[in-house]
């Protein structure tokens, strides 16, 4: 079952808050649940500063890092201000036991969708933020075409170009053709187990990431058909956010 099915009626009434007594053992009640079975797929753990989160983190995925592909981010320590962002962090930090993931193909569009950009290499920690970053939280409605979203040519650079096709769909749609790759590779890089997303100190992940993550990246038109589950952790409840 694609993940797009699971998530919509589990967005607003049914997602859990962890945040009470017996919290290790009703996440791993949830977390064996096979996929056909409809699993909650968010679970929220929140508090204050310094009452064990990141302990109890730790000690979970001890547990179950063995068979399940494991990506733990912490908005402290890495960009991800923007969804172009969180997805290079994403295929830069996923791990199955002590092995790196590769995501070739992304990180090779990510890596050129910079060069087009900026008119040269660059570091892939920081997309330039007038140019792309704040224009892809501008989100389009699901109704409206990602097409001249952004128009990188007005910018005045020029490149080699590897691909006239790629470049033209980088330059037109980069976050719908970023998106996309990425969730071809991760079904196919990682199935057989769990895909787990843990992102810690979530309250400083901004809050237009989240539509993004939940109306957007599930309504792409490849479906998300790993068992996904997300694990958001931070000092603030999700039903906080807007």
């Amino acid at each position: 079952m694609g993940l797009r099915y699971r998530v919509k009626n589990k967005i607003s009434s049914d997602s859990k808050f962890v945040g009470r007594k017996n919290i290790v053992e009703e996440l791993q009640l949830e977390w064996d649940k096979p996929i056909d079975q409809d699993p909650q797929f968010i679970f929220n753990i929140y508090g204050k500063a310094g009452i064990g989160k990141t302990e109890l983190l730790n000690n979970f995925l001890a547990v179950n890092s063995d068979e399940n592909y494991i990506c733990r981010l912490d908005s402290n320590f890495q960009n991800l201000g923007n969804p172009i962002s969180l997805i290079e962090a994403v295929i830069q930090n996923t791990f199955i036991k002590d092995k790196r993931i590769d995501f070739p193909k992304t990180a090779e569009l990510i890596m050129r969708l910079e060069q087009i950009a900026n008119g040269s290499e660059k570091s892939n920690n920081e997309l330039p933020i007038p140019v792309i970053a704040q224009q892809m939280l501008n989100l389009p409605s699901r109704e409206k075409s990602y097409r001249g979203m952004i128009q990188l040519r007005s910018a005045g650079t020029t490149w080699q170009s590897l691909s006239v096709e790629l470049d033209e769909k980088l330059m037109t749609a980069p976050l719908f053709e970023i998106t996309k790759q990425f969730i071809e590779e991760m079904n196919k890089y990682c199935s057989g187990g769990k895909f787990v997303l843990v992102i810690d100190t979530f309250e400083k992940v901004p809050e237009d990431l989240d539509r993004w993550f939940l109306y957007e990246l599930l309504n792409e038109p490849v479906s998300i058909e790993v068992d996904m589950r997300l694990i958001f952790a931070g000092t603030k409840p999700l039903k906080k956010r807007n």
